[in-house]
């Protein structure tokens, strides 16, 4: 079986990897404990805390409005950590946005009532500059095929 991939615990614990997986679990640690103060629904919507350089705590929401709520929080968090961190100078909140392809609704096209349209196709027949007549008779007749 030489030729068979290495099991993935196997290149997990390899000396390069190591210290990243350390550092993971780390995070991961202190997002259980920052979820832990938080009230229920909240907690779930907190999906990252990463400490970063001069005392600084960065947490991520998965939207604004979560981001709101949870900078109220922003003194809780920091006792709770204040053990395993030390001072924290402050917590800045982040929102991480949807990674991918994020797929919006078609815009929706409102259509003037018949009676405006036949305005419009009365009114282009009473321009005299030919030019003018045709632009508003197309779209007249656009907004009737929409």
């Amino acid at each position: 079986m030489a030729g068979l991939p290495p099991a993935i615990v196997q290149v997990l614990n390899q000396d390069a990897l190591a210290p990243l997986l350390a550092k993971a679990r780390w995070n991961e640690k202190l997002l259980a404990r920052v979820r832990q103060v938080l009230p229920e629904p909240l907690g779930a919507h907190c999906l990252y805390c990463l400490p970063r350089h001069g005392g600084r705590l960065v947490l991520y929401a998965d939207n604004a409005a979560w981001a709101a709520r949870l900078r109220f929080y922003q003194t809780e968090v920091k006792a709770a950590l204040q053990e395993l961190l030390g001072p924290i100078a402050a917590v800045h909140v982040r929102i991480l946005l949807p990674q991918g392809k994020v797929e919006k609704p078609p815009p929706r096209i409102k259509t003037p009532p018949p009676e405006v349209l036949d305005g419009l196709e009365r009114a282009a027949n009473a321009f005299e500059d030919p030019e003018l007549k045709r632009c508003v008779q197309r779209l007249a007749r656009a907004l009737r095929r929409a």
